[in-house]
């Protein structure tokens, strides 16, 4: 659980900062947590913006990863958060059928 006192943008700049000097991905763990930050704030449209960005370095979201997302799906009806639904349910049915590819 992400601490009362860390705000989203903390956390980002924490993620980005270690990745830096690394050089290397965050965990997916710790993606996981970000992404968790933002739909515990109903910024949906974030959390997919930081599953992007965790693709981009290289780092393969789990269905874990989705779930959270879906999780606030759920409990919003808006049209945008629908749309971003439908979108998150395609990325885990890509995910699936690729991880059934790869042990075939």
């Amino acid at each position: 659980m992400v601490a009362a006192s860390e705000s989203l943008d903390e956390l980002w700049h924490q993620l980005a900062e270690k990745m830096k000097e690394s050089d290397e991905s965050a965990s997916v763990e710790e993606w996981n947590t970000l992404i968790k930050a933002a739909a515990d704030q109903g910024d949906l449209e974030r959390g997919v913006y930081f599953i992007g960005l965790m693709k981009k370095t290289g780092r393969a979201p789990t269905a874990g990863s989705y779930d959270i997302l879906l999780s606030v799906c759920g409990k919003s009806i808006g049209t945008r958060e629908k749309e971003i639904a439908f979108h998150l349910v395609e990325q885990v049915r890509n995910l699936s059928t690729n991880c059934v590819e790869r042990t075939t």
